[in-house]
């Protein structure tokens, strides 16, 4: 799975979540965590992903720049 394709897809997610369930931005980062972990575990039984270094390092690197997106976003236009 591609990983640009990973994070924009948790990231807008955790975003959909944040807006629709009124998640306070005390709790995006463990929403995130946890879109990631069921995202690769949906991945690994459905094949697209093995288990593997690599596959584990790029989901977790693609779920913390998610977080650093959100962060970074929130950041710059201060809400």
């Amino acid at each position: 799975m591609d990983i640009v394709v990973f994070t924009a897809v948790i990231m807008a997610l955790t975003q959909l979540l944040k807006i629709t369930l009124s998640i306070t931005s005390r709790y995006v980062p463990i929403v995130t965590l946890g879109l990631g972990v069921l995202f690769f575990t949906v991945a690994y039984f459905t094949g697209a992903v093995t288990l593997s270094y690599v596959e584990i390092i790029n989901t977790l690197a693609a779920v913390l720049a998610s977080m650093g997106l959100y962060s970074g976003t929130k950041a710059v236009t201060g809400n």
